[in-house]
């Protein structure tokens, strides 16, 4: 029940009291079996005002209708509808102003008041100068990326119509022999690169090859026109014969020794490798095989007349390391490397 519908909030409550609410209607109060009061309307009557808000359907009563009383019509008289009209507009003796641009957002409006000449000018500086900075900043890139290209061209970089210098092949060969690419290394040395190509550290190629165990790349370097790579060049560590021995790179060594044959006719390794070069701390390949218990290289460098009576900064031979070795492993069930090394070298030393 609405506020505008239900009877007056002051009206007292008592059952079977009839009392008119505010749209004309008779409401009763009755009593429900809690004891609280509730107002139901009168059954049989018919409200004199609805609300325009609320549309009910209409209900059929017994009651007679009632006719709504004839309201009088609003519209006037012919006579004073012709006095009441208004009379024609006189023009306005104000002209419209044409547009005018304002200087900042463009046409302002049709009376809009130009800006003062002072703001136009510094609006008009500010343009110029973004516009010179921009120009400023085109040729300041434009000069850049010329000093780039001809930085690069002097490099003989990539994306350029030069030809690669020799530092930028000997840096591609060396990365080729690192990663046992031989297609690559076999390119760039018909390409000119240097086949005593070092990196920034000073590791050669051919050293890098040989501690990959890859072959074809090493005989690359050493068979290279007009002259193969110094296979005795050593980095911080040692030799590429050391590095293959160490490795148990049995074809690489045999390259190096020379008991490979050439993968050309005619063309024959032109440095000979040294079999009893020494690292930093005074070790031979012969005692880098010894260490790994490569006993297989250890054979061919004892084949290829290897001294065997050499010491090191510690004043240990070949024999002296792989019997270490071999004890430390006594508990090893079977022959170890280093045992085979042992009885090499024994025999070696007794004939």
């Amino acid at each position: 029940m609405s506020r505008r519908q239900s009877p007056a909030r002051s009206a007292t409550l008592m059952p079977g009291k009839t009392v008119r609410g505010l749209n004309g209607r008779l409401w009763r109060s009755i009593a429900d079996v809690n004891g609280r009061f509730t107002w139901r309307p009168v059954k049989g009557q018919r409200a004199k005002r609805r609300s325009p808000k609320r549309h009910s359907p209409k209900r059929r009563s017994a009651s007679p209708k009632r006719r709504s009383p004839k309201r009088r019509s609003s519209k006037a008289s012919p006579r004073k509808a012709s006095a009441r009209k208004a009379s024609p507009r006189k023009p306005s003796a104000r002209k419209a102003s044409p547009r005018i641009h304002g200087g900042y957002g463009g046409y302002g409006g049709a009376r809009r008041k130009p800006p003062p000449q002072r703001f136009v000018a510094a609006h008009q500086q500010r343009r110029a100068a973004n516009a010179a900075a921009l120009r400023a900043g085109k040729r300041w890139r434009a000069r850049a990326a010329g000093r780039a290209a001809a930085a690069k061209h002097r490099a003989g970089g990539v994306g350029t119509t030069r030809s690669p210098s020799r530092a930028v092949l000997d840096q591609q060969l060396y990365r080729a022999a690192e990663a046992g690419n031989y297609a690559e290394v076999t390119r760039l040395v018909q390409e000119g690169a240097s086949p005593d190509a070092k990196n920034e550290h000073g590791v050669p190629a051919v050293v890098a090859a040989a501690a990959k165990g890859d072959t074809y790349a090493v005989q690359t370097l050493l068979e290279a026109r007009p002259r193969g790579c110094d296979p005795n060049v050593p980095d911080d560590e040692g030799t590429a014969l050391m590095h293959a021995a160490e490795g148990g790179y049995i074809d690489t060594v045999r390259l190096l020794l020379g008991h490979l044959g050439s993968m050309r006719a005619g063309v024959q390794i032109r440095i000979q490798v040294d079999l009893d070069a020494v690292d930093k701390e005074g070790m031979t390949a012969l005692m880098w095989a010894a260490e790994a218990g490569e006993w297989r290289v250890a054979a061919l460098l004892i084949e290829a007349e290897a001294d065997v009576n050499l010491r090191d900064l510690e004043g240990k031979t070949a024999l002296d390391i792989a019997a270490a070795f071999a004890a430390e492993r006594a508990h090893v069930p079977g022959v170890t490397g280093w045992d085979k090394i042992v009885e090499m070298l024994q025999a070696k030393q007794n004939r």
